[in-house]
């Protein structure tokens, strides 16, 4: 994504037309927005062996009782 970006940028460069950064703004929103997902996912993904180790912690006392 992030050679998208560039590309789209590199592109609109040159000749006569004035500078086009819809593209290259569309591009870099799409890609803070996919990283943002990606950190959430990511820590979500560290705290579930802590939760499942909690969970099967209470499993096992409840049964000791």
């Amino acid at each position: 994504m992030e050679a998208a970006a560039i590309v789209a940028i590199a592109f609109t460069q040159g000749g006569s037309k004035p500078v086009d950064y819809h593209d290259f703004f569309g591009i870099l929103v799409l890609l803070i927005i996919n990283s943002t997902i990606s950190f959430i996912e990511e820590n979500n993904a560290g705290n579930a062996p802590v939760a499942l180790m909690a969970r099967l912690a209470q499993k096992q006392s409840s049964c000791l009782h």
